[in-house]
């Protein structure tokens, strides 16, 4: 059926401009394959114990418990940036600087405006309008002097998180109903 293609002029235009094979893209940018955790070593379903009911993505980027066989696959992914803040104890951290950065009356410039306090830095725009005298975290606008003192993570290649097979979501905030979703972060 395929033998009336001819692709003669395709080869010649690649060898023309110097191409280079799929596979050598592949083994060159490894690092973001393998350390990025694009190529899981294994995948899985979560599955809770009380329920009997796994995890599923339903729809967009929330996810639901659902029978095991219809659940979500998923694996390690997503790097931590170098001076992550450390896991143990953040979401009382971030509580308490969120608290603290919503009642204050501070003048604080969150990049090209100023705001009272950094948690209105973001005025409904998120991470993009919290810069300068503020930082962006798990969600929260705070004070970057605040998440500067906050105890980090060793730098580390791969894995901070969890991200749902074949997708590019990752699980960024936990959310009264469960785990949200993100685009994943690769580049450390």
């Amino acid at each position: 059926q395929h033998s009336n293609i001819d692709i003669a002029e395709e080869v010649l235009r690649r060898r023309s401009l110097h191409c280079k094979p799929f596979a050598y893209f592949l083994h060159r940018f490894r690092g973001v394959y393998m350390d990025g955790g694009l190529l899981p070593n294994k995948v899985f379903r979560i599955r809770s114990t009380s329920r009997g009911r796994c995890i599923k993505n339903g729809g967009g980027k929330h996810y639901v418990l659902a029978p095991c066989e219809q659940g979500s696959w998923f694996h390690f992914a997503n790097q931590a940036p170098n001076s992550f803040p450390q896991v143990v104890g953040l979401a009382k951290r971030l509580e308490v600087a969120a608290a603290k950065s919503r009642h204050s009356q501070e003048l604080v410039t969150c990049g090209e405006h100023q705001a009272k306090g950094c948690a209105a830095c973001p005025q409904g725009h998120g991470e993009g309008w919290c810069h300068r005298d503020c930082a962006w975290i798990m969600g929260h606008c705070l004070p970057a002097r605040e998440v500067q003192a906050m105890p980090t993570q060793a730098p580390q290649k791969c894995c901070s998180g969890i991200r749902e097979w074949n997708t590019i979501d990752c699980w960024d905030e936990l959310e009264e109903n469960g785990p949200r979703g993100s685009y994943c972060d690769v580049t450390g």
